[in-house]
């Protein structure tokens, strides 16, 4: 049953959600992890997931917020200085 309904939702809704993310996010390979994230994450939720009224609506927030937490970790990420010196290799 669960499996069916996660099916159903990605059948229906993952053209829109792709195109949703793929231009929000130029890393094509990102994007579609964080895609791939989000009907994960709705696997996990069991049969809650079926038992929602607006799936289509729960999909885009939880896509949303996996652009965020990237978006977040990307910015730590490249807050980096490029002139970081390596530590002297140990002895």
């Amino acid at each position: 049953m669960l499996v069916n309904c996660v099916a159903k939702a990605w059948l229906s809704y993952e053209s829109e959600l792709r195109s949703f993310i793929r231009s929000r996010v130029a890393d094509t390979q990102e994007a579609e992890d964080l895609l791939q994230e989000t009907f994960i994450k709705a696997l996990a939720e069991g049969s809650r997931f079926c038992e929602l009224d607006q799936p289509r609506a729960w999909l885009f927030r939880v896509l949303k917020n996996r652009m965020i937490d990237y978006r977040r970790s990307a910015k730590s990420f490249n807050d980096i200085p490029d002139n970081l010196e390596a530590d002297s290799e140990p002895e």
